[in-house]
């Protein structure tokens, strides 16, 4: 859903007002920013006040304590609450491991997603043929091709496994930060 250009260019020139420009910074008093956001709409809260339509955030907690199950229930609470179309990146477990982490073993069962959630896989090989393979840019050609509203990365150490690096975990974000603001996306990082 793109912003309509009117709008945008109208929000532009409303967020210059009373505002001087630093550089890449722009400032402004505490007062006038909050007069100029209050002519903003509201994001829409995609999950019980701890993330917003529009923000990149992130999801971290030690090893094995089911950081995953709960995002793949926040995609589906966005998918059937919400009706945004959300593209679940899980670069960790198998087609098989989601199966069988989503099936009842007594009854065989297994539990109905909405269509608007897609569980995107990471092909490892296909990763280590392609050194110049860049998964953000992979992603985002993903993300656009499907018109998704929202994205899921399942688990970002995949996208950069320097990422004990303060450098390294910078760019990742950056980049993340500039696909959240160039498609107007909500991201969530594992």
């Amino acid at each position: 859903m793109e912003p309509n250009p009117v709008q945008q260019v109208s929000n532009e020139i409303d967020a210059r007002v009373g505002a001087t420009d630093v550089g890449m910074l722009t400032l402004r008093t505490a007062n006038k920013t909050l007069q100029v956001a209050s002519q903003r709409p509201d994001p829409e809260d995609l999950y019980n006040g701890l993330w917003y339509e529009g923000e990149v955030c992130c999801l971290f907690a030690d090893s094995n304590v089911g950081k995953s199950i709960l995002s793949v229930q926040i995609a589906d609470h966005i998918t059937r609450r919400l009706g945004k179309k959300v593209h679940y990146y899980d670069f960790e477990l198998s087609e098989k491991q989601f199966q069988m982490r989503y099936t009842d073993e007594q009854t065989d069962l297994s539990y109905t997603f909405s269509d608007l959630l897609t569980i995107a896989r990471f092909d490892h090989s296909a990763a280590l043929a392609d050194e110049n393979g860049d998964v953000i840019d992979i992603i985002e050609r993903a993300a656009k091709e499907d018109e998704c509203d929202v994205i899921i990365i399942d688990n970002i150490s995949v996208l950069n496994n320097q990422l004990e690096s303060g450098e390294a975990a910078g760019r990742l974000m950056a980049r993340l930060m500039e696909l959240k603001h160039s498609m107007n996306l909500s991201v969530l990082v594992i």
